[in-house]
């Protein structure tokens, strides 16, 4: 298959047309915004690691507008898509992890879906379980000198030998 300019021109004018590129860079332009207000919320902006960040997105956003079009010219179109929807998603966890740091609500089916979320909702909220208690786990009945322990439970093995 020989590839023209125009073919690659095509390709590129696509993007104009396709639902997905459009999701994907309001995604990127989101998660900057929603990350920046978050740090400066926090009060942990800072210009080296804003720059830092936002040379990341562009070079994502440039990768990913540079291969997407070639993939779509070698009839790969699918594997484009599937990219744009990876990104996609991934600065859409991102997004909703900045705005549940800004303290905006989220129900409460979502907190387990996503690591960070789901963590602070542990921290906030002491997880318990119906049949355990998780949060209340007496420490001291337990052994935690560097001695080791074979597999018959004799504690005189010693990890220095």
């Amino acid at each position: 298959m020989e590839l023209t300019l125009d073919m690659i021109f095509n390709a590129y004018k696509s993007i104009l047309t396709i639902p997905f590129y459009h999701a994907f860079l309001f995604a990127v332009f989101a998660d900057v915004l929603t990350g920046s207000t978050k740090a400066l919320k926090q009060g942990k902006y800072d210009s080296k690691n804003g720059s830092i960040g936002l040379k990341t997105h562009l070079i994502v956003v440039i990768l990913v507008l540079f291969i997407c079009p070639y993939l779509k010219i070698m009839g790969l179109g699918h594997f484009a898509i599937g990219i744009l929807t990876f990104y996609i998603v991934n600065y859409a966890v991102s997004v909703l992890e900045n705005l549940e740091a800004l303290g905006v609500p989220f129900p409460a089916y979502l907190y387990g879906m996503f690591n960070r979320i789901g963590q602070k909702a542990n921290e906030e909220n002491q997880f318990k379980n119906d049949k355990f208690d998780l949060t209340n786990i007496d420490q001291s009945e337990y052994d935690w000198s560097n001695k080791a322990t074979d597999l018959r439970g004799d504690k005189s093995v010693s990890g220095n030998k």
